[in-house]
């Protein structure tokens, strides 16, 4: 059996990535916020009804706790974890000028913070159960637009500085953990949606 674990399940893209997983095979632990609950057991149902094993795992993916707890909850249910995806990000739709500290702070924890948690704790539970895992991280669009046309365009939506500055960070960690963590059977890639509506 393959299991994968993704968070923020039932936000954004998680429930497609969720039972995609579960059409290719993958038995599936969702996470989100205890405050969704009762969307994570909807998805866990909705994966069952695919015929495959899925279990829910509350937490916050910007907490280091909770993600060393995901994991570990996810192995015990569903006996090993081979893909991690770390799919939880948000975006503050605000000029740079009128951004808090708080919510500076909210967006490095989420969106910056909560990916390099999991390639961790994800890293050390492969080394701990011998073979090879993937660690899929959400990035955005934004962050692979070329800057010299974000600038441009800041005139018209000065808001968009703060959309551009965590996918550019992440592509970074990408492609500067990937052939670090490689060496060791751990594959890592980001995948970059655009708006979602």
């Amino acid at each position: 059996m393959v299991v994968a674990l993704v968070t923020s399940s039932t936000q954004g893209v998680g429930p497609a990535i969720a039972l995609r997983l579960a059409d290719d095979g993958f038995d599936v632990a969702v996470n989100d916020l205890p405050s969704r609950v009762r969307n994570l057991e909807a998805l866990a149902c909705k994966i069952a009804l695919k015929g495959r094993r899925s279990c829910t795992v509350l937490g916050d993916a910007s907490s280091e706790a909770d993600v060393q707890e995901m994991i570990s909850s996810t192995v015990e249910e569903l006996g090993s974890l081979d893909v991690m995806v770390a799919n939880a990000g948000v975006c503050i739709m605000k000029s740079i000028l009128s951004t808090s500290s708080e919510e500076w702070d909210r967006i490095a924890a989420i969106n910056s913070h909560d990916t390099s948690l999991c390639h961790k704790y994800a890293a050390k539970q492969m080394r701990d159960q011998g073979r090879e895992i993937r660690i899929i991280g959400a990035s955005s669009v934004a962050g692979k637009r070329v800057l010299r046309a974000a600038l441009q365009k800041f005139q018209r939506m000065p808001w968009q500085v703060r959309i551009f500055e965590s996918p550019l960070h992440l592509h970074r960690l990408t492609e500067v953990q990937a052939p670090k963590f490689g060496r060791y059977g751990v594959t890592i890639n980001a995948y970059a949606p655009g708006t979602l509506l």
